[in-house]
């Protein structure tokens, strides 16, 4: 059973979007106008965590927007006591890469909603980026992290007063590039280029992370943390590293 399928032209190629089996996944190809026949050449999956039937729509400026639902991960019981279930994810812009794989990117007006900024610069000492690393402080668990490592294994912990409460590391000595997130892993394609870059959203229970601007990961986190986050890693693992407190998009956020 294939659910939200979505076809459409992007570049010079055509896209398809469909949601099945709990799964969403995309394929690039050629599409022959006459025969009106999609011939798929490339293939993946959208979002390998929480993210279910996506749709795609034109902006006014002819960016293919990406939406999709965040599916929920805990018990009926637990709905019915917040009131609430499931969430839109932020938009993402789509495009294609050289070799034809599907690229997204946060859209760009999610920027309107930054806050204070945190820098871990890469021009600083060991003994600087770490002091800029601790002045990291994001509350209301609302906050965006933008970092880069080079070539090595690299790994950021977010913790509060009770100890962690988001984990995301990249194993490069596995046989493929390893992505772990709060213990589940995901296999990355292997690639020669040797900066990775990785972009991630805090909002409440969500936490939605890009790799690459090809992979995406929507996780769910039901604990409520004990403070601020704080981020705990080992800085010379990065390039550099941006945080940003993010302001809520209404009064009356839900959190829970």
């Amino acid at each position: 059973m294939w659910e939200c399928p979505d076809f459409f032209a992007l570049g010079k190629k055509h896209v398809l979007l469909y949601s099945t089996a709990g799964g969403v996944y995309w394929e690039t190809g050629e599409l022959d106008p006459k025969e009106l026949v999609f011939y798929s050449q490339r293939r993946g999956i959208l979002d390998y965590g929480a993210y279910y039937a996506q749709k795609t729509q034109l902006d006014a400026h002819g960016n293919r927007i990406l939406w999709g639902w965040i599916t929920e991960k805990r018990s009926d019981e637990e709905l019915r006591a917040a009131g609430w279930a499931g969430c839109m994810a932020l938009p993402r812009v789509l495009s294609l890469s050289a070799g034809g794989d599907l690229e997204m990117r946060a859209a760009p007006e999610v920027r309107a909603l930054r806050g204070e900024a945190f820098e871990v610069a890469d021009g600083l000492s060991l003994a600087g980026r770490e002091s800029a690393l601790r002045q990291i402080e994001i509350k209301g668990v609302a906050g965006e992290f933008l970092w880069e490592s080079a070539g090595q294994n690299s790994a950021l912990t977010l913790v509060d007063r009770a100890g962690p409460w988001f984990a995301v590391s990249f194993d490069l000595q596995a046989s493929r590039p390893r992505l772990t997130l709060n213990g589940r892993s995901v296999d990355l394609p292997t690639t020669i280029e040797t900066v990775r870059k990785f972009h991630l959203f805090l909002d409440g229970s969500v936490a939605e992370l890009i790799c690459d601007d090809l992979q995406a990961i929507t996780t769910r986190i039901y604990r409520k943390p004990d403070g601020p986050l704080h981020a705990d890693s080992a800085i010379a693992h990065f390039r550099q590293l941006a945080a940003w407190q993010l302001k809520p998009i209404s009064p009356d956020r839900l959190t829970n």
